[in-house]
């Protein structure tokens, strides 16, 4: 004997930490059936960075003062070899212990998912620009 679709499905969501839990509760005289999912949702980086489609005003982020232990200044290369001069392993606030360059961690940066992003460059109006002004001033002498 066929049972006979429910007509009142009760559900409820719940998430934790990229995975959803699912509660389907359904309700067919005289049973109840109760069914307890766990998704994981696999998201892109793309989408990770954005917020994905449905962010209308995207994702922001900031940089961190704190680094963990294995942040540091590297090339560009396949092994992400640390740079010429630079530490193993980059302290504190590298920024600006480095480069003059605290203001950084004040500054947001907002990703959006049709490719465009925004600087906001908080109280000092640059981006990026002691670095700028050191090259160009002394040739990145003294630092790095």
């Amino acid at each position: 004997m066929e049972k006979q679709v429910p007509k009142k499905i009760q559900c409820t969501c719940t998430r934790m930490e990229g995975t959803i839990r699912l509660h389907l509760r359904c309700r067919a005289a005289p049973e109840l059936l109760v069914m307890k999912l766990i998704l994981a949702i696999a998201l892109t980086p793309y989408v990770l960075l954005t917020g994905g489609p449905t962010a209308a005003n995207g994702k922001t982020w900031k940089l961190t003062a704190t680094h963990p232990t294995d942040d540091r200044l590297a090339n560009a290369d396949a092994d992400f070899s640390v740079a010429a001069g630079a530490p193993p392993e980059l302290p504190q606030g590298a920024f600006d212990l480095f480069l003059g360059m605290g203001e950084v961690y004040l500054d947001e940066y907002t990703f959006h998912f049709d490719g465009s992003y925004g600087h906001d460059v908080k109280d000092d109006n640059a981006a990026f620009g002691g670095i700028v002004y050191q090259f160009v001033t002394t040739g990145g002498a003294g630092h790095c």
